[in-house]
């Protein structure tokens, strides 16, 4: 009889005995369509990485409680993700990858996938007397804004949007990373630093309103309305333009009401911010195929 208690435990207390046994198997059709490795993974390296992505949520504050919005897609990743969470007591939400337009919209809204959009509101407000602060844009975001940009124009015109919100989900951890890295809600840490973080943060997040309006429309007119930024700014090449420093900010509202009253978010496959989004399906506790 064993004694544990959750998927987590029983995952641990398997791989623990079995060791180098196989657990799952990528098939080589499935590698290609998804760029990742094929072959075998045994339970010690999925311990391993289930392990790493635990520690990572756990610093970042997730517990009971909390809800995670997963894109399901034919990856690993998926059981790492999910069997981490689980040892953390999140509830993950499932996403078809499959499903229509107006129903990635219902999910967006009231799975509360939050996108970090209150934080930089919050620390512009309490520490930047209510404006953009006059910084330098990261360069590690610039980048990744080049990139998310170029992807949404192609995603968008072939109208593959559950791999884009996978994208764009992904992209919107770097908001809490800047806060992570560079504090710039604590003034105890360089001014000059913590400013280009939140000057970056908003370029971030103009680029997320823009992105996620075809989606969440509602939703992100209230958050146009924080920005207090003209209708105008929804046209695709507003797109990689930031919000100008000094720029008087509106106050914080309401993006992604809450149905039960928990917090909530979507987490992607990189380990790093609060926000993300991991793909994939559950293997059997043998040597299950990952197919495509």
């Amino acid at each position: 009889m064993t004694a544990a208690t959750t998927v987590y435990a029983r995952f641990r207390e398997t791989a623990l005995r079995r060791e180098e046994a196989g657990f799952l198997n990528v098939l080589p059709e499935t590698a290609d369509i998804y760029g990742i490795a094929a072959g075998e993974i045994s339970y010690r390296a999925m311990l391993d990485r289930v392990e790493r992505w635990r520690s990572a949520f756990a610093s970042r504050g997730y517990g009971e409680s909390h809800r995670v919005g997963l894109l399901l897609q034919n990856r690993p990743v998926f059981v790492e993700l999910w069997f981490a969470l689980n040892a953390l007591g999140v509830s993950v939400v499932p996403i078809n990858p499959d499903l229509r337009l107006s129903e990635l919209e219902y999910i967006i809204a009231h799975s509360e996938m939050n996108a970090a959009f209150e934080r930089p509101i919050s620390a512009a407000h309490s520490k930047f007397g209510g404006r953009v602060p006059d910084g330098k844009l990261n360069e590690k975001v610039a980048q990744q804004t080049t990139r998310i940009v170029q992807r949404y124009v192609r995603s968008m015109d072939r109208a593959d949007y559950p791999a884009l919100l996978y994208e764009i989900e992904n992209y919107a951890r770097s908001i809490n990373s800047l806060f992570t890295q560079f504090k710039p809600h604590d003034d105890r840490f360089p001014e000059a630093e913590r400013k280009d973080a939140l000057f970056s943060c908003f370029y971030v997040l103009k680029t997320l309103l823009i992105m996620l309006y075809p989606f969440v429309p509602s939703t992100m007119d209230r958050l146009r309305q924080s920005l207090r930024l003209p209708e105008s700014v929804f046209r695709i090449d507003e797109l990689g333009t930031p919000i100008p420093a000094g720029h008087e900010l509106g106050q914080k509202l309401p993006y992604f009401p809450s149905a039960a009253g928990s917090p909530a978010a979507a987490l992607d496959s990189s380990g790093e911010g609060s926000v993300a989004s991991g793909a994939g399906r559950a293997a059997d506790s043998g040597s299950g195929d990952a197919t495509g």
